[in-house]
């Protein structure tokens, strides 16, 4: 069965860029951190993490397709990948791997999983006659590079290992170190398009192309362990040609590593989801900086500020679907603005009697957003104080006024006329407050934690009972 849930995702996306040991650290008293948990309490977030699924069980074949589970997320990126295409890093296709049926052998007479991945990948590329491929050592192979050239019209270059040359002989790698930097042997096989160049740089490496040769040659520069300065080196075409493309498919693995989502779980297609989720922002990022290069931006947005908007904008997402109710905004109650919990000290500060002195403060200078309430006396060292309540008592010539505001409680005592007020505060059964002298406070100070049976409605009233309090 298929579920989603708000404000999960974000939650994950967010950790990509605050990361922390364990999971449960977001929301631990020590480590909390608000952007994350004050979207959702850490047991609904383990909740939707259990039960989230993105397709219905009963309609798939798990023996028809492994990835049954999140197959349609991985195909709905897939897709939106394919209609972009670029050499700055953007991912253009992926295929995840799923054992020896991810490759169909009579379409790959290649052999090698390498080999099964290139070719699988390039058969969706629209125009192969026009386009260049570039992998590394772990894919080539001199009989891939002249598949891809003959059969499916794509040219190729990569760096190849020793043991995949078949009868292509080179010069050994200490007999061409020995002639310096910059020196290099090669082959060329004119039957099938294919040329082989062995470069020194400061060692020995291989590479083979079906696009590229040695010409045109061009210099670099390296710097020099024995003569400590930077020289002069010089460059075949085939070796500039792949430091300049290749350099993709580096950073698309940079960015992906840079800010990786948090994946710890035992469900694997969570594992693959988020995945996808780092993938689509990073293309998205390169998207955009792509287009401000095109409209002469001077300056770009960093990924992690783009990362950390994407994910405001989900959170703040989530507009109304389907039909208008008939209930107009006036006839909406007014929403109950939870305030975020906020740590208790460890008991050995708590209790340990020590410079536990109220700081008395002007009247206002410490304010809550939620109800505007304020406190003048503030306890700075275990800021037990976590009632939101706001109330005046007088009972019995004596005025008792109580304001607690999350950190701290606030006491003044008047002498005044026989009545009881309260005046605002979450908790507060404001309907029990009728004023007079037969009052029963218990039933107008409802908020939690307090000890209601301890208001006894006259002049010896224990306002730490009252509020539940250990001062």
């Amino acid at each position: 069965m298929a579920a989603t849930a708000e404000g999960h995702g974000d939650d994950e996306l967010h950790m990509g860029v605050a990361q922390m040991p364990a999971m449960e650290d977001y929301w631990a008293a020590g480590t909390r951190y608000p952007k994350i948990a004050d979207v959702m309490p850490y047991r609904r977030f383990k909740t939707i993490s259990r039960f989230i699924h993105f397709q219905d069980n009963n309609v798939s074949d798990p023996a028809q397709d492994r990835l049954y589970k999140v197959s349609p997320v991985l195909e709905h990126v897939r897709q939106n990948c394919l209609k972009v295409e670029s050499v700055s890093g953007m991912v253009y296709d992926f295929l995840p791997y799923t054992g020896k049926s991810t490759f169909d052998a009579k379409k790959c007479p290649v052999k090698g999983i390498g080999a099964g991945v290139v070719v699988q990948l390039c058969s969706t590329i629209d125009n192969p006659s026009e386009c260049v491929v570039y992998f590394d050592n772990f894919f080539s192979s001199l009989p891939l590079i002249q598949y891809l050239n003959e059969s499916m019209g794509i040219r190729s270059l990569g760096t190849i290992r020793q043991n995949r040359l078949q009868e292509c002989r080179l010069e050994k790698d200490k007999i061409q170190e020995q002639q310096g930097r910059g020196s290099y042997d090669f082959r060329v096989d004119n039957d099938a398009h294919v040329a082989v160049v062995k470069w020194v740089d400061n060692k020995a490496v291989t590479l083979a192309s079906s696009c590229a040769a040695i010409s045109p040659q061009k210099d670099v520069k390296r710097y020099s362990k024995e003569e400590r300065r930077h020289i002069t080196v010089s460059c075949p075409n085939m070796v500039s040609q792949y430091n300049v493309h290749m350099g993709g498919v580096d950073l698309a693995d940079m960015l992906v590593a840079l800010y990786h989502t948090p994946t710890k779980s035992h469900r694997w297609y969570l594992c693959l989801f988020w995945q996808m989720a780092d993938i689509a922002i990073n293309n998205g990022w390169l998207l955009y900086r792509r287009d401000a290069n095109s409209l002469g931006m001077s300056k770009h947005q960093k990924l992690k500020k783009f990362r950390l908007e994407v994910t405001e904008a989900l959170m703040c997402g989530g507009a109304k679907r389907g039909r208008p109710s008939g209930r107009s905004e006036e006839d909406m109650p007014d929403k109950c603005i939870k305030r975020p919990k906020v740590p208790r000290p460890i008991d050995d500060i708590r209790f340990d009697c020590v410079d536990h002195f109220p700081v008395v403060t002007d009247k206002g200078l410490v304010r809550r957003k939620e109800g505007g309430l304020t406190t003048i006396l503030f306890f700075p060292r275990c800021l037990v104080g976590r009632l939101m309540m706001s109330a005046n008592l007088k009972v019995d010539g004596v005025g008792l006024a109580v304001e607690v505001d999350g950190v701290g409680l606030v006491v003044e005592v008047e002498f005044d006329g026989v009545s009881l007020e309260v005046v605002s505060g979450p908790g507060i059964n404001a309907a029990s407050v009728l004023g007079g002298p037969d009052i029963n406070a218990a039933s107008v100070l409802g908020g939690p934690g307090i000890n209601a049976a301890s208001v006894l409605g006259g002049p010896g009233i224990n306002a730490a009972s009252v509020l539940g309090m250990n001062h």
